[in-house]
């Protein structure tokens, strides 16, 4: 197999290929290839050879065209832990890299709607690493919250947490979470708006609540995923892990699209 005329010398084992490629693949071996005189027509791009374990060849995969076959390509634009255990879900192989664009410039900016300025965010995320990562599939996200037109940042302090979850204590408001995706020069984006009602509350259980869970990076001052959720009344969505950082249902269909194998 070592002298076949397009293979390289280096025999990749079943365990370099992604799980991702298929259950079905286990155990099979997985050559790379190179061009050569008796293969003028294999694409420039690399591609895999997949063998049987009795030498039989079986089929040759475009990793272009099949990427879930690709050891790596998606690059997550963003430093949040909670957007990378949400990607993680999705059981894909990615990078995760630190955005090189200045979100609170961008927030100066004139905007009109908080879904509007989510969604500029978030491709400002992934189009500032495009020069870097060309040909990878860049996934950029970002979450505005949003009361009575003002936005609320992270509170980083407590007293500020105090501030915030007093003004949303027995009243609505909205989070504007946007996905955008980048991938072979075309650009997807898509924003999910959820409307959560909070149940009224005093300043010792606003107290008590942010020692618990310390929302002192969250938006809004509170963590759905844990004791966060005792705070409400009524939420109104189409994707819960929105509510957290990225629309998972609809960021697997984007994926899909575009030719990743999930599951």
């Amino acid at each position: 197999m070592g002298n076949h005329p397009i293979l390289k010398n280096r025999i990749l084992s079943a365990a370099d290929v992604p799980s991702v490629v298929a259950p079905q693949f286990e155990g099979w071996v997985a050559c790379s290839l190179m061009a050569s005189e008796s293969a003028d027509r294999i694409p420039a791009r690399q591609s895999y050879l997949l063998l049987h374990p009795e030498a039989r060849v079986i089929s040759i995969e475009n990793l272009p065209e099949r990427k879930g076959f690709r050891s790596m390509g998606i690059v997550l634009a963003s430093t949040s832990p909670y957007r990378k255990q949400l990607l993680e879900r999705l059981g894909l192989p990615f990078e995760q890299r630190v955005p090189l664009c200045d979100e609170s410039l961008l927030k100066q900016s004139p905007y009109t709607s908080a879904a509007g300025l989510a969604r500029t965010l978030a491709t400002a995320k992934i189009e500032s690493l495009i020069p870097t990562h060309p040909d990878d599939t860049l996934i950029g996200g970002d979450q505005i919250v949003e009361v009575d037109n003002q936005i609320l940042d992270k509170p980083e302090t407590v007293d500020r947490a105090i501030e915030q979850l007093a003004l949303l204590a027995g009243r609505s408001h909205r989070i504007a979470t946007a996905v955008a995706v980048w991938d072979e020069g075309r650009l997807n984006t898509y924003v999910d708006i959820t409307t959560l009602t909070m149940r009224p509350l005093d300043l010792p259980a606003i107290r008590r609540y942010v020692e618990a869970d310390q929302p002192l990076d969250c938006a809004g001052s509170y963590k759905l995923e844990s004791r966060g959720i005792t705070l409400f009344e009524r939420i109104e969505t189409a994707d819960y892990t929105a509510i957290i950082g990225l629309p998972l249902i609809t960021l697997t269909s984007m994926l899909r699209g575009i030719g990743y194998i999930i599951p």
